[in-house]
């Protein structure tokens, strides 16, 4: 682990002399969010801790929003621009770019608390044996407070690591609260795993595919108070997607296979496997069986889970059922027997 990492008694607040290396590197990809990017920016740059550098990662932008980013006079900040690859390729840019130990990551239309980073960064100085730290954040418009439904969840502060008997659900828990604007991590650990999913210029489940790795490999620690502000309603890969797509870890599983240590295989195989199960679950559900059934089809040891994998199975042959009874008014009956969509 780093060792060039500031005490919890410091909190950064000092200007950092020029040249000198900073305790964190700030990645905002960017990609046609013009009407937001300078609040993200300034959100950044008005942390309580100042001992930073943010590089902007302007993935092809076409609304000018690179030509803003630009214009911001701070030296701290440096603008990367490149052809588009996806928010994945973003972000993997800006940790080759990062000359800090630590990486944060904020989205061109999110914000943080003032206290963010200084919060963030003295956890993992208390904590150099975890590779990330993850806050709680708000959702949308109306602010939802996460940390209400991951309390519900049976998460908590402090740290985790997966055991043998942590069951794929607690796992797949873990895993959906780490947000990329509330996540701030060790630059070595993003690097040795290959960073977030590039390919195809995926862009959906590239923070889960890495996220995935990390936790089966490392400790994370976690603090439920909302220090990120997660603009849904300025999200257009994300949140409010009305198709359903599969996340590269149910189409390319094999490198984490690779990258999971012996002892946890069976929770990473349960984990993919519950998975392809509720994907399939909603591919049918939306309309797409065929998929539905290819996804089964590349995950046989599912059969092994019983009647989870039976349940799944009727609902894929039954999906038009799902459409016929919501247009004659039975709904009430499907919820009886099971075959209502999957979340």
């Amino acid at each position: 682990m780093p060792d060039d990492l500031p005490t919890s008694a410091d909190n950064g607040s000092r200007a950092r002399p020029t040249m000198e290396t900073p305790v964190v590197s700030v990645v905002i990809p960017l990609f046609n969010k013009r009407e937001y990017v300078l609040r993200a920016i300034g959100s950044v740059l008005g942390q309580s801790w100042q001992d930073l550098e943010l590089l902007v990662i302007d993935d092809g932008s076409t609304d000018e929003g690179g030509e803003l980013v630009a214009a911001v006079r701070d030296p701290r900040l440096r603008l990367i621009r490149q052809p588009n690859g996806g928010p994945g390729a973003a972000r993997n840019r800006g940790i080759k770019e990062a000359s800090a130990p630590l990486v944060a990551f904020l989205d061109a239309d999110d914000e943080w608390a003032k206290d963010h980073l200084e919060q963030a960064i003295k956890a993992l100085a208390d904590h150099p044996e975890c590779a990330l730290f993850v806050s709680g954040f708000l959702r949308g418009p109306d602010r939802t407070d996460m940390g209400e439904s991951f309390q519900r969840w049976e998460l908590a502060d402090g740290l985790w690591r997966p055991r043998p008997q942590t069951t794929a659900e607690q796992l797949r828990r873990q895993i959906d609260t780490l947000c990329p604007p509330a996540v701030v991590a060790r630059r070595e650990v993003l690097v040795q795993l290959g960073g977030f999913y590039d390919a195809y210029r995926c862009t959906y489940g590239e923070d889960s595919y890495l996220w995935i790795k990390l936790v089966l490999n490392h400790a994370i620690c976690r603090s439920l108070q909302p220090t990120v502000w997660v603009h849904t309603e300025c999200s257009e890969l994300g949140v409010g997607r009305r198709t359903h797509r599969l996340k590269p870890a149910l189409t390319d599983p094999q490198p984490l296979r690779q990258r999971c240590p012996a002892h946890l295989r069976g929770l990473l195989e349960a984990f993919l496997n519950e998975s392809a199960m509720r994907s399939a679950r909603t591919l049918a559900l939306t309309g797409n069986r065929t998929l539905a059934r290819q996804v089964l089809a590349g995950f046989p040891q599912a059969a092994s889970l019983g009647w989870p994998y039976t349940r799944t199975r009727l609902i894929v042959a039954m999906a038009p059922l799902y459409w016929a009874a919501r247009r004659i008014g039975l709904m009430k009956l499907l919820r009886r027997i099971g075959l209502r969509r999957s979340k």
